[in-house]
C-alpha cells in the first residue's frame, strides 16, 4: 500500500528540474576588480595620448608663431629668400602676440596679420597653449609654454642681433672696372633705406673707399632699396637688397659709363686702363647693325610665334628694339623664343663688361606654369644673373588684371675672356609654354653698351 501511494505521488509531480549553476559571489568579485584594472589602464594611456597630442600642437602652434615673427626661409623667388615676417616689416620684434595679428602702434610699415591660414585668430587662441595657459612671450628670441606642467621653449632666434644688427659688404666700380679712388669717394653716395623698429622708415648713407669697398652696418633682416648714386650725373643704380640673418655674402656693382678716369689703384694718379667701346647703340635713328632672328635661345624651333621690330618710342630714353613671344592663336606651344643679334671683332683675348637697359612684359593669362626670360649670349653661351643662365623671369599667375612687368631695369655683367677674332651677342626673349591668343611676352632693349674691360 505505501508503495502504491509513492509511485502515484511521484508520477504526479514529473520528471526533477536539474539545477542551475551561477557565479558565486568571490567570482563576481575578481570579474569586477579585473574589469576596474583594465579601466584604469586605459585611462592612463588615454591620459598620456591626450598629453601627448597637445605637446605636439603645442609646438607646432609655437613654431607657427616664430615664423610668424621671423619669417618662413623656406619661402623663396629666384633663390632668393622673400619672407621675413614681423621683424621684416618693422625692423624689431613684436612686444607681444597681439602685434601679429594687429597694428601695435598705427605703424605704416606694418603689413598684417601675419598669421598663417586656420590659426586661430583671436585674443585668447592665439596668447595660449593646449591647456589654455598663456604663452611667455614679451619681445625675446623664445617662446614659451608651462601648461603641460613643465617648460616647452620655441627658439625663433639664436640672438635677436641676427635678425636686426646685420652687415653687409659691398664694391662700386665704374663701367671699365675702375675704383673711385681719392678723386671721386666724395661723388659716390650707397643709400640703403631699412625699417626704423617703429613703424616708419629710416635712409642710411654711406661713401665707399678709394678702391671702392663699403660697409653697411646695423642692417635689418628683409628686403630693402638699395641706391647707388653717382652725384655728378645723376646716374643711379636702383637695386634691391635681400639681408639674411648672419648676413655673410658680398656684392659688386657697376655703374654703366667709364666716370673714375683719374683713379685708377688705390686713388693716386696713373690714369685709367684703356678701354675700347664695341657696341654703343640708343636706337634713335636705326637698329645700329642689329638684325632680328627667330629662335635663338635654348634650342627652340617655333618661329611663328616670336617676332621683331625697332619701335621708334616705348624705349627706356626714346626708340628700342622689341621682341614679342607667344600669342598669334590658341594652339599648345612651348619653347619660343627671338631676339636681336650683332657681330663684333676683337683684336686679342681680352675681358669684356656688357650694359643695357631691358623691360620684360607678360600678358596676367599666363597660368602658373608659363614663364618668359630676359637672355643674352655670347657666341650661343647665356649669361645672367648667377646662379641663373636668364637676366630676369616673370612667371604667371592666372590671376586677370593687368600684365606683369619687370619695369626698366638696368643690366650689367662681365664676360670673358674672349678670343681674337669674331663674336656674336644676341638679346632677346624666350617662353617656355602658352596656350591661349592673349598669352603675349614683350621684351623692349634699350642703350646697349659693350666695352672691353682691360
Amino acid at each position: 500500500m505505501g508503495r502504491r501511494v509513492l509511485h502515484k505521488l511521484t508520477a504526479r509531480r514529473g520528471p526533477v528540474a536539474p539545477v542551475q549553476a551561477g557565479f558565486s559571489l568571490i567570482e563576481l568579485m575578481v570579474v569586477i576588480i579585473v574589469l576596474g584594472v583594465l579601466a584604469s589602464v586605459a585611462m592612463q594611456s588615454m591620459t598620456t595620448v591626450v598629453e601627448n597630442a597637445r605637446v605636439v600642437k603645442t609646438k607646432r602652434e609655437m613654431s607657427q608663431l616664430a615664423e610668424c615673427i621671423v619669417g618662413d626661409p623656406q619661402l623663396t623667388d629666384e633663390n632668393a629668400r622673400v619672407d621675413f615676417g614681423y621683424v621684416g616689416d618693422i625692423g624689431a620684434f613684436p612686444p607681444n602676440l597681439n602685434a601679429l595679428y594687429q597694428n601695435p602702434g598705427s605703424y605704416s610699415t606694418w603689413n598684417g596679420p601675419y598669421l598663417p591660414e586656420g590659426f586661430t585668430q583671436d585674443s585668447i587662441g592665439l596668447k595660449t597653449d593646449e591647456w589654455g595657459k598663456p604663452y611667455a612671450y614679451t619681445g625675446g628670441a623664445t617662446i614659451s609654454s608651462t601648461g603641460s606642467g613643465s617648460t616647452i621653449t620655441e627658439k625663433i632666434a639664436d640672438a635677436t642681433s641676427d635678425y636686426l644688427l646685420n652687415t653687409f659688404n659691398g664694391d662700386i666700380l665704374d663701367l671699365a672696372g675702375n675704383p673711385p679712388g681719392a678723386d671721386y669717394v666724395d661723388s659716390v653716395v650707397i643709400e640703403i633705406t631699412v625699417p626704423d623698429g617703429l613703424g616708419g622708415t629710416l635712409t642710411k648713407d654711406y661713401h665707399p673707399s678709394t678702391i671702392g669697398n663699403f660697409k653697411l652696418d646695423s642692417i635689418p633682416v628683409g628686403v630693402h632699396p638699395l641706391e647707388l648714386v653717382y652725384l655728378p650725373t645723376a646716374d643711379t643704380l636702383h637695386r634691391y637688397l635681400t639681408i639674411v640673418p648672419r648676413q655673410k655674402s658680398r656684392q659688386s656693382y657697376r655703374f654703366g659709363r667709364t666716370y673714375f678716369v683719374s683713379g685708377g689703384g688705390s686713388g693716386g694718379g696713373g690714369g685709367a686702363p684703356a678701354v675700347d667701346t664695341l657696341i654703343n647703340a640708343d636706337f634713335s635713328t636705326d637698329e645700329e647693325g642689329f638684325t632680328y632672328s627667330d629662335d635663338l635661345f635654348r634650342s627652340t624651333s617655333q618661329p611663328t610665334y616670336a617676332s621683331g621690330s625697332r619701335i621708334s618710342g616705348g624705349g627706356y630714353s626714346g626708340a628700342g628694339l622689341s621682341t614679342v613671344v607667344g600669342g598669334v592663336n590658341n594652339n599648345n606651344i612651348t619653347d619660343m623664343s627671338g631676339g636681336w643679334q650683332i657681330d663684333f671683332n676683337l683684336g686679342a683675348s681680352t675681358y669684356l663688361t656688357l650694359s643695357f637697359w631691358y623691360n620684360l612684359t607678360m600678358a596676367s593669362q599666363y597660368e602658373a606654369d608659363e614663364y618668359s626670360q630676359v637672355l643674352i649670349s655670347i657666341d650661343g653661351i647665356l649669361h645672367g644673373n648667377s646662379p641663373n643662365d636668364y637676366v630676369y623671369q616673370l612667371t604667371g599667375t592666372s590671376g586677370g588684371g593687368p600684365p606683369q612687368s619687370s619695369g626698366w631695369q638696368q643690366f650689367t655683367v662681365d664676360i670673358g675672356p674672349l678670343s681674337s677674332g669674331s663674336h656674336t651677342l644676341a638679346i632677346g626673349a624666350y617662353n617656355n609654354k602658352k596656350n591661349q591668343t592673349a598669352e603675349e611676352t614683350q621684351m623692349v632693349v634699350d642703350n646697349v653698351l659693350l666695352v672691353t674691360n682691360p
